[in-house]
Order: C-alpha cells, then structure tokens, then sequence
C-alpha cells in the first residue's frame, strides 16, 4: 500500500537489545561512580573517580588508603537495587595500559 516498514532487520535484530543493556550499564555504572565519590568525600579519602570507560570505572586510589578501598569500592559499585547478579572486580596498575590482580604483582611488575 505505499507504507513504509519499520521492523528491524531480522538479521541485526540482536543489536537493539544490545544496545538497550549497554546503555542501561554505562547510566549504572555513572550512578553508582557519583555514588562511590559521596562515599569517598563523606569518608575524608584523597582518593576519586576519574572515569568510566563503557563498563568500567576507573579509579585515583592512594597508595594509604589502598588496602581499605580495594575492598570498600567494590562493594560501593555493586547493584542492589537489581533483581539480578551484577558483580563487580577489581584490577590496579599504575596506567591505563598496566593490569595487574594484586598489588604485590604490581610493584614485583
């Protein structure tokens, strides 16, 4: 009749709900780096969120607040707000480029 088809192309189908979760991820992963910071303020630490980088949040932690915050940030990023598991992981390096799971492999490194 003329009209135009809107339905998406059975074969890129995958990519509007993909997209629909990443979006929702990175606005979680904002909201919960905003909260992290309050956290961080609130408590008197030097460290702060400098970052997210898509399902990432990146992190200047010092050196005398590393042992606590390791383990305090994680928890501050999780969801619970959620139905679902979403869990979180840590990693630190000096850089961007650097990736190690522990600190003692960091300064061995």
């Amino acid at each position: 009749l003329g009209g135009k088809n809107f339905l998406p192309d059975k074969s890129k189908s995958y990519k509007a709900v993909n997209y629909v979760n990443q979006g929702n991820s990175a606005d979680f992963t904002k909201l919960k780096m905003l909260n992290t910071e309050k956290m961080l303020i609130d408590g008197g630490y030097k460290s702060f969120p400098i970052i997210a980088v898509h399902d990432e949040a990146i992190f200047v932690v010092y050196m005398d607040e590393f042992d606590e915050l390791i383990e305090l940030i994680p928890k501050t990023m999780l969801i619970d707000e959620l139905f679902i598991p979403i869990t979180t992981g840590k990693e630190v390096g000096r850089n961007f480029g650097e990736r190690y799971e522990t600190l003692e492999e960091l300064l061995e490194g």
